[in-house]
C-alpha cells in the first residue's frame, strides 16, 4: 500500500514537474500577444547606433521590411529611409494609407536603448479637418 502511494506521489509529482513550466509559459504567452495585438501604437526599439533590437506587430504592420532586420542589424539605408528619420527625430509625423502617426522617441530605462512610438492620430485629424471645414463654411456664409 505504502509502495502504491510512493509510486502514484512520484507520478503526479512528474506530471506536474513537466506540465506547470509548459502551462504558464502559454498563459504568460498568451497574454502578451493579446496586450500587442490590441496596441494602436507601434513601436520600435533601437539602441543609440540605430541597431534593432525589437519591435511591436503594429510597428512591422507600419514598416513591413522591419521584419527582415535581425537584432543588432542597422536601420539604415533606403529602405527605411523615412522610418530613420522618425528614429533621429527629424520628422515628428508619418502618413499611410490615409491613417496619421505622431512620432515620439523616448528614452527606455536602459540609457542605450530608445523606442520609437508612433502613435495613431487619425481620429484626431479628421476631427481638426472637420473643424476648420466648418470655420471656412461660415467664414464663406459671412462674406458678402
Amino acid at each position: 500500500m505504502a509502495l502504491a502511494l510512493v509510486l502514484f506521489l512520484i507520478l503526479v509529482f512528474g506530471v506536474l514537474v513537466t506540465l506547470i513550466p509548459y502551462l504558464r509559459g502559454k498563459k504568460y504567452t498568451n497574454l502578451y500577444e493579446e496586450a500587442y495585438k490590441g496596441m494602436k501604437s507601434g513601436i520600435v526599439a533601437f539602441d543609440e547606433n540605430f541597431d534593432f533590437i525589437g519591435a511591436n506587430p503594429k510597428a512591422f504592420a507600419l514598416f513591413p521590411k522591419l521584419a527582415e532586420l535581425k537584432v543588432g542589424e542597422k536601420i539604415e539605408g533606403e529602405d527605411f529611409a523615412e522610418l530613420g528619420k522618425l528614429l533621429r527625430g527629424e520628422q515628428v509625423t508619418y502618413k499611410t494609407n490615409g491613417k496619421f502617426f505622431e512620432a515620439d522617441v523616448r528614452q527606455a530605462a536602459s540609457k542605450s536603448v530608445k523606442t520609437l512610438w508612433l502613435m495613431d492620430k487619425t481620429a484626431e485629424r479628421q476631427v481638426d479637418l472637420a473643424s476648420l471645414q466648418d470655420i471656412l463654411k461660415q467664414s464663406l456664409a459671412k462674406t458678402p
